[in-house]
Parts: structure tokens; sequence; C-alpha cells
């Protein structure tokens, strides 16, 4: 799913790591790692579309592009060619023969590998009358139907769904393992009154789901587009009032991984939803707080042992989520009952004391992740020295946290990184467990925000001893730039 433009544009993480070997020039890989670096492109989450000229080539035909050796590389692996990314809106008329051909091209050359789809219709109330488009392209797709593994349908309408050229798929996609149906514009579309979808209702080997409950896989889905959701184990929600999400989530029987991305909505007034094989809920909100706080509002997850929440910067300050309101999540909690054991907070704006005390309600975390919420005034919020003191393990009070081992966090730098930083990570080098009672912390990750390469030294330097007694230590520094900056 596209995401919210970010108010931040994160440039390369520069790499900190010393002594590094000599690189082997590229010409001069065997096949078989150029295979692996070339499967690198293929990334669903970093999509490279066709395009209509040479001006930007997908990475398969760039690849076999570039020179003899890499073109009969290539041609060799069919899984290069197994990634197709097509958005319609961007082929004008007299550029379908190419597409079709190149559709074409892709297929063939991936012979029997699983196929990876992503489709954007955007603009597309319906196809009929693209008999000479869209449709050619669909149908050699649907061609191939067997061996769809991912498919991403994006900007799809009930219209486009709803018409013959998908009838085959029915029934006939054995290893279809993950779907993404993101609607288009349903008020304005003229798809059939009497819709329903069963292309997706047997799918033997489907498990992972993304939706928008607002598109084509409409609420209710039972009725209108069925899926085998006893089979689902992980689903991922956009854009929805916060009722239809979550009745949603409650279809999935055997759900393990729940995401809800940016829903919010009308108060819910019914009872609580209950999703009793939920081990992990990731939250991702648009700075209003509604959207973060609704989930917990509603949601009862006993089993659940991992939480991620995260905030990607919008433009609206009227609904701007600046403030972090404990009580809702506290409610969740003593509801739910669940042990958390991994919690990652991502730009959320919450205070130091106010993470210290949600902290205190998790002793048994493993796993921590914060990334700082402000950072424009180089200064910490979260990760002060307030919090740093208080996750050191000391002999004079009991310790916080005791089974923390693996801690991640992106921060300023504050006057933090020459002595409060490395004291707090050292003092959880416990090796023998038995004189505080304290899991040795195995990994540290810790990256500054707009920092130089001298303040990664000094960090580094001081982190040496634990990297020397096998602790897997990252040090890194990336530089962020806020949009009225640009």
């Amino acid at each position: 799913m596209p995401g919210h433009t970010a108010s931040l544009l994160y440039q390369d993480v520069v790499d900190q790591s010393q002594d590094r070997a000599p690189v082997t020039p590229v010409h001069c890989l065997p096949p078989e790692i150029l295979g692996i670096i070339f499967a690198m492109f293929n990334d669903i989450d970093d999509t490279q579309w066709l395009q209509p000229s040479d001006a930007e080539l997908a990475p398969a035909l760039a690849i076999s592009r570039t020179c003899k050796r890499w073109r009969e590389i290539s041609l060799s692996l069919p899984f290069v060619w197994s990634f197709l990314a097509i958005r319609f809106l961007e082929w004008d008329l007299p550029d379908y023969r190419q597409l079709i051909l190149l559709t074409r091209l892709f297929t063939d050359r991936s012979k029997t590998h699983p196929l990876t789809l992503n489709l954007d219709f955007n603009k597309f109330l319906s196809i009929n009358g693209e008999e000479d488009t869209i449709v050619p392209i669909l149908r050699i797709l649907v061609q191939h139907s067997e061996r769809w593994h991912t498919v991403q349908l994006h900007s799809i309408t009930r219209a486009v769904i709803s018409h013959r050229v998908f009838s085959p798929i029915s029934g006939r996609l054995p290893i279809l393992t993950n779907l993404a149906l993101y609607g288009g514009d349903e008020e304005e579309e003229d798809g059939p009154l009497d819709f329903s979808c069963d292309l997706f209702s047997n799918c033997p080997s489907l498990t992972s789901v993304s939706c928008e409950p607002g598109g084509p896989l409409a609420v209710p889905l039972t009725k209108h587009s069925p899926l085998a959701w006893g089979q689902i184990k992980s689903l991922d929600i956009y854009n929805a009032e916060i009722s239809h999400a979550l009745r949603v989530a409650s279809f999935g029987t055997n759900l393990e991984q729940l995401a809800i991305y940016y829903c919010s909505g009308e108060p819910y007034t019914g009872g609580y939803f209950s999703v009793p094989g939920v081990t992990h809920l990731s939250i991702c909100v648009v700075d209003s707080a509604e959207e973060a706080y609704c989930p917990f509002k509603y949601l009862t997850l006993q089993r659940l042992s991992s939480l991620d929440i995260s905030r990607v910067f919008g433009y609206d300050e009227e609904k701007a989520w600046n403030n972090w309101d404990e009580q809702h999540i506290l409610g969740f909690l003593n509801r739910s009952g669940c042990t958390l054991t991994l919690l990652s907070l991502r730009g959320v704006p919450i205070s130091d004391e106010q993470l210290i005390q949600l902290l205190r309600l998790t002793p048994a975390l493993s796993s921590l992740r914060i990334v700082e919420s402000y950072w424009s005034d180089h200064t910490n919020w979260t990760i002060t020295q307030r919090f740093l003191q208080k996750l050191t393990i000391d002999d004079k009070s009991p310790p916080f946290l005791p089974k923390l081992t693996d801690i991640s966090l992106v921060l300023c730098e504050d006057g933090l990184a020459a002595t409060v930083l490395p004291n707090a990570l050292i003092s959880r080098w416990i090796p023998d467990d038995s004189q505080f009672k304290v899991a040795c912390i195995k990994s540290v990750d810790v990256v500054f925000i707009n920092e130089s390469e001298e303040t990664i030294e000094v960090l580094t330097s001081k982190l040496r001893f634990l990297r020397e007694e096998g602790v897997w230590v990252t040090v890194e520094r990336v530089q962020v730039v806020a949009e009225e900056e640009l």
C-alpha cells in the first residue's frame, strides 16, 4: 500500500564498521553470487514499475541490457523475470502494444517460477471498452494464475474486479500466498449493485491478506468477498472506519499477526473484539491520536507478545498527535492480560517518564526499540538521561526490565554519547545472571540523528568492550531533513 508522504527524508545510513575487506569487482563475481544480487531488485516494498520509455527500465530489463554475460545469466534465472509491476495510467494507447509484448516476455522468461504481480488501476473505474489495452494484458497474466504467489491490486474498483477477464482465476490459484486488494473511488464507480467476488474463496495456500474494507474486499466480507479466513495468519487493514477494521479482524479465527494502518472514525458502541490468536499487533498513525488509541479501546488480545506503534509525520496540525495518553493502552493491557516481550515505539510522542511508567507494566520485555518523536531542535523527549539512568543496572535498586537483551535506539546525541548512554548499555553485560537475576545483553543498535562521524566514533569506542565480548553492536548515523528545510 503506498504510504503517506513523510515529512522526513532519510538519506543513506552511514555504516561505521571498521577494517573492511577489499571488495571483488562485480564483473568477477560468480553467477551464483550475481543471482543473489539480482534477486534483491525484486522487492515488493520498493517497486520498480515498467515504464513506456527506456529512461527507467525495470530491473530485469536493465540487468539483461548491461552486458552479454549478465544477459546470459539473467536469461538462465527465471526468478529475475518473475516480478511484474504495471501502473496502467502511465501507458498511452499507442504504448499498449509494447506493454503486451513485455508482459509476454516476462511470463515466458519466468518459465514455471512463482509470479509476483503489482498492478495499479488508478483512474480506471471500469475496464469495459478496454479490449485493446488493459484486457489483453490481464488475459495473459490470468493464463498463468496457477503461478501467482504474491498479488497486489491497487485502486481496483468493484467494476474492475468483476470483469469477466478475471473469471478464470477462480479455483486456479494453488500457490497464492499473499494477497493485497486496495480499493478505488467507490463513490464514483459504476460497478454492479449485486456485487460479489468469490475469486479468492478457494486459495489453499493463502495465509497473508492486506485490504481496505471499503474497497472491493467490502464488509461484510463473508457475503460479498468470501475468503478462507480460518487459514489466514497475517492481516493488514488500511484506511478504514475502526469498527469495520476490527470486524474484519474478528473473522480471522487463526490470525497471528494484525496490522492496522490509519484507521479511526466514529466511536464504536458495541462490545470488545477478541482475536485470541494474535501475538503481534502493529498500529500505524498519521498524526491523529485517534488512529493510535482506537485499537486499544476496542480490542482484546490475550496472547499478544509483540507490539509496534509507529507514526508517519503528516500535515494536519489540528489533528496532530502531540501528547501520549496512557489510559487506553493501560486499559487494553489490563483487559487482555497479555505478556509483552517485544515493544517498538517509532515516532510516538511519549515522554521519558511516561515511557518508564509504561515499561513498568512489561517486566518480561526482552526486545525494546525506541525512535525519538521530536528531533528538530536536536534534543530528545523520550530517550533522555533520566530514561537511560533508569535503564542502567546497579546494586542499589531493583533491576528495571530484567529480561531485556535487545536494545535499539534512534535519537539525537543530546550529550548522551560520552557517558550516560554507554554506561547504561555496558551495565547490562552480566554474563552471570545469578548476581542480579538480569539477562545479559545480546544486541545493541544505536542510530544518531544528524550527527558527525566523530560522535559515532566516540560511542563505538565506548562500546568496544561489548563487541569484544560477543554482543552484536551497531552504531550508525542518519541525516534527517525537515520538509520546511527543503
